[in-house]
């Protein structure tokens, strides 16, 4: 679960060993389930748990 992710977090999400998206942490439920990511350019993207995407917590922001 990603319950201990916070707004502001700057994180990337790999899939299959890939880069797919970097951002910080818009929003997330309450469940852990779910979080939206905003990306350098402004653009928010929701991310569900099972979307298969690996996700790790770096020290740099994307986005403002």
């Amino acid at each position: 679960m990603w319950t201990s992710l916070q707004r502001g977090d700057a994180v990337t999400l790999n899939r299959h060993g890939v880069r797919c998206h970097q951002g910080t942490i818009d929003e997330r439920t309450d469940d852990g389930q779910m979080i939206w990511v905003i990306d350098g350019l402004g653009d928010r993207r929701l991310f569900h748990i099972e979307d298969d995407y690996e996700l790790l917590i770096t020290d740099v922001a994307y986005a403002s």
